[in-house]
Formats: structure tokens, C-alpha cells, sequence
């Protein structure tokens, strides 16, 4: 059976449109590489968190795809949890030997504490 051409109509006649405004900027795609890079993690690390949904990616085949800007508006939010959970760590731990060197100083007698200088 032999189909016939039916006129001249090329792909790109019948291909979809896109109707997207054209005043919006083309997006920076940028790879798991690069993500991992500016975010200061390894290529397998920034993966997992995107196969888990923490970093807004786009997959590509067997590939995670970053757009440029999605990442540093990440980057832009995201505090330092590493660092505050230390803070915090290293305030309590201040707090706790305060109150044993009180707890302590209470223990000296107070002809000891003349001798000291903590009167």
C-alpha cells in the first residue's frame, strides 16, 4: 500500500506552538555537577535530595536537570542549620558549666572565697 503526499505541509507547520510570552528570559539549566558546586555538597548527595524532592529539579532521562536561578533563590534561603544547631549546642553547654561553677562556688567556704577573689 503507497500513501500519497498529500501537498506540501513541512514538520514545522504541524508541529505544536508554544504560546508562551515572549518577553520571558530563556532559564539557565545548569547540571548536578554545578549544583554541587555552588551548594558545597557531592554529585550524589544533591541527587538523593532532588530524587527526594528538597531540590527543585527536572529529570532528564536517567539525568537531574537545575534551573540556575531555582537554586540560588535556594541558596538565598536556606540558613545554615549545621551552624546554628552548634550555636545552640555550644550556649547550652556554657549554661550547663555556669550552673556547676556556681553549684561549686556555693560548696567553698567563705574564708576560702576571700582567698580566691570570687567574694
Amino acid at each position: 500500500m503507497r500513501h500519497k503526499k498529500s501537498g506540501s505541509t513541512s514538520v514545522a507547520e504541524t508541529a505544536p506552538t508554544c504560546n508562551m510570552p515572549s518577553e520571558r528570559s530563556p532559564v539557565k539549566v545548569i547540571g548536578t555537577v554545578e549544583v554541587a558546586a555552588m551548594l558545597g555538597m557531592n554529585r550524589q548527595s544533591v541527587a538523593e535530595a532532588a530524587r527526594r524532592g528538597e531540590i527543585p529539579s527536572v529529570r532528564v532521562g536517567r539525568l537531574y536537570r537545575y534551573s540556575a536561578q531555582a537554586i540560588e533563590d535556594l541558596m538565598a534561603h536556606r540558613r545554615p542549620a549545621a551552624t546554628d544547631s552548634i550555636s545552640v549546642l555550644i550556649e547550652a553547654r556554657i549554661a550547663g558549666l555556669r550552673a556547676e561553677l556556681a553549684a561549686l562556688e556555693a560548696t567553698i567556704p567563705a574564708t576560702d572565697r576571700r582567698l580566691t577573689g570570687r567574694e
